[in-house]
């Protein structure tokens, strides 16, 4: 996942107009059809008709929000949606990501999308995550253990000041068990306190009466990772990683539980790399995001294999390489196009193909020294 655009301060400042909303114009969650009570409803109709009542309390523009702060920030928060929607052909993922929405049912998504729920948690860690030495990722003591381990190794093993990037897990449940954590999710995008209180604990209550939803552990929550670099006017949010459980879980689900937490984790790094060297735009257009996703790609794949970096051989490389063919997309005109199963795959060997040739002169390519050797080659790895 893209790492988020570092806005100006200006454009921070825009944003946090855009969100907020004098008291007024946000009905009180606590009032009229918003209280509609979720403890006795269905499974389907009766939570489908709470999240619609909760949705019409709120101003018309909210789903256009969460939309802007989504975009402002950077971070697609529902990455499964580009999964479904993508016109290649199926892969692993694509069927999970599907068999994942068909278990809550499309007439449950549409409302439950535009009030936000599966933007939530990626917010609740982008803003307010921070590494520990008590995280626990999927739920896995070994794959902690190998993600705590890889990220101090990626920290060593590239030329830029890194150090200060964290590691954060993303937990959905976590956020949907904790109202007042829920919350304050909502007042940083500008909604005022007392209202953020009664909406949250509405929400929640939706949630948690749904039984696919799983109490916010459903996949779709946190079907994500991305690396965030704050924005200017954030004093306090550091840059990180974020790692999702429900990615964790399909990773897991589809045979990539091994190696596709430690191939995802070195793109995203990647993405911080790119940052310090100055090769994110200011403006990303689908092209731009492309070029990227797939340096991210090349450049992760080059410390996985390289002997000074995960020092992966051949065989292990294998399920590295299948994670970003998985990840691919083919909607060339969206702003978060990750590039095609193929063109992902193509970047991938060819990171492991320069680290092999580096690795013969024992050394370990300067960032800027690799991105030159990287443009070179993007022509073909665009093209097959």
């Amino acid at each position: 996942m893209r790492r988020p655009l570092a806005l100006a301060a200006a454009t921070a400042a825009a944003l946090a107009l855009t969100l907020a909303a004098p008291s007024s114009a946000l009905a009180d969650p606590a009032e009229g059809a918003a209280t509609t009570s979720v403890e006795s409803l269905s499974p389907a109709g009766s939570a489908t008709a709470a999240a619609q009542a909760l949705l019409a309390s709120l101003p018309a523009d909210w789903p256009a929000r969460v939309a802007a702060a989504e975009t402002a920030y950077g971070v697609t928060t529902t990455p499964w949606a580009a999964l479904t929607s993508q016109q290649c052909g199926p892969t692993a993922m694509t069927d999970y990501a599907n068999a994942q929405v068909a278990s809550i049912g499309g007439g449950l998504m549409g409302p439950l999308s535009q009030l936000g729920v599966f933007a939530f948690p990626s917010m609740d860690a982008m803003l307010f995550g921070t590494e520990s030495s008590s995280d626990l990722f999927g739920g896995s003591a070994t794959t902690t253990r190998q993600l705590n381990q890889e990220v101090r190794d990626l920290r060593r093993f590239w030329d830029t000041p890194t150090q200060g990037v964290q590691l954060v897990p993303m937990h959905g449940s976590d956020v949907y068990s904790d109202p007042a954590r829920l919350a304050r999710v909502l007042v940083a995008m500008g909604m005022p306190q007392d209202q953020a209180a009664a909406f949250a604990a509405q929400l929640i209550g939706i949630v948690r009466s749904i039984p696919a939803l799983e109490g916010g552990a459903n996949p779709l929550f946190t079907l994500n990772a991305f690396s965030f670099t704050p924005p200017a006017g954030m004093p306090g949010v550091t840059p990180k990683i974020v790692v999702g459980d429900g990615l964790l879980e399909a990773f897991d689900a589809v045979g990539l539980g091994d190696l596709g937490p430690r191939a995802v984790l070195a793109h995203e790094f990647s993405h911080q790399v790119q940052e310090a060297d100055g090769l994110t735009p200011a403006v990303v257009t689908p092209d731009a995001s492309r070029v990227l996703e797939l340096r991210a790609d090349a450049f992760g794949t080059y410390f996985l294999t390289h002997a000074r970096g995960a020092s992966l051989n051949a065989k292990r490389l294998l399920p590295a390489e299948q994670t970003y063919f998985e990840l691919g997309d083919c909607n060339e005109l969206s702003l978060q196009h990750h590039g095609t199963p193929d063109q992902r795959l193509r970047a991938a060997a060819w990171g492991a193909a320069t680290a092999a040739d580096a690795q013969k002169q024992g050394l370990v390519l300067p960032s800027l020294e690799l991105e030159d050797r990287f443009q070179a080659a993007l022509p073909g790895i665009l093209a097959g």
